[in-house]
């Protein structure tokens, strides 16, 4: 277990961040100002889904070379 943390330590950690993102724009929500205005942290969705791209990108990288070393 602790090798496959001290190896996949990018992409579980981006994946993590990427669902505290989702998490923290569920919890936050959205509401209208007095004035009409939509208000809502709308920098998480794109940060949740660059996370999820670095995580899923880092996976396939780092599972490559450990197989290209192991052959």
């Amino acid at each position: 277990m602790k090798h496959i943390l001290k190896r996949y330590w990018l992409p579980i950690l981006s994946i993590l961040i990427a669902i505290s993102c989702a998490v923290g724009y569920t919890i936050i929500g959205n509401r209208l100002s007095p004035e009409g205005i939509l208000i809502e942290p709308f920098a998480l969705i794109p940060l949740t889904y660059v996370f999820i791209a670095i995580s899923v990108i880092s996976f396939i990288i780092i599972t490559t070379i450990n197989r290209k070393k192991k052959v």
